[in-house]
């Protein structure tokens, strides 16, 4: 059993002998480690900081490039100040003809031309082409057989749709509070 504790008790052993120059140069090299790796982080700060930078310069060039670009697309001075002259002349007709009261009446619908309802005015805005239409062009027979009204109609009056006048509504929550107050139910 003494056997056993020798072997066990290794760490209870004296410690080895270590030289005084020995220790002093492992002190050195853990200093030297330590200062190593404060001087790489102070590296890598300083390469971030520089990239940093250097996108931000080449960032402002594009901007500064772009407000070139845009500059030289704009019209200039002297056709805006001749277009901001002709505009105030046009806000001056425009106050002499609203001091003068017209009346302006636009034709109904029912009055226009037959010829006038098959054509659709095509607005055409940059590359976008939009028509206006009110709600009795929506109504023609022409939009009707579209699959987006009949999916409307559909919604608002199919038959999953339970409609009911305003009065026949009222009777029944007559109806419905008369019976809960047979019943004795409180209704809440």
């Amino acid at each position: 059993s003494t056997r056993d504790i020798l072997t066990m008790s290794d760490s209870d052993s004296a410690p080895e002998d270590v030289s005084n120059q020995v220790a002093k140069e492992d002190a050195l090299s853990q200093l030297r480690g330590a200062a190593e790796a404060v001087k790489e982080q102070k590296d890598k700060r300083k390469e971030a900081r520089k990239r940093k930078a250097e996108f931000l310069k080449e960032q402002k060039e594009k901007k500064l490039a772009r407000l070139k670009e845009l500059e030289s697309k704009r019209l200039p001075d002297s056709i805006l100040d001749s277009l901001d002259n002709s505009s105030e002349d046009q806000s001056k007709e425009e106050q002499n003809e609203k001091a003068q009261n017209r009346i302006k009446t636009f034709n109904s619908d029912n009055e226009s031309d037959p010829d006038d309802e098959e054509e659709e005015t095509t607005i055409e805005v940059g590359s976008t082409q939009f028509s206006v239409m009110t709600t009795k062009d929506l109504n023609s027979a022409k939009f009707r057989n579209s699959s987006a009204w009949t999916f409307k109609q559909d919604m608002l009056y199919g038959k999953r749709v339970n409609r009911e006048d305003h009065s026949n509504k009222k009777i029944q929550d007559l109806k419905l509070s008369m019976y809960a107050e047979k019943r004795g139910v409180l209704k809440l």
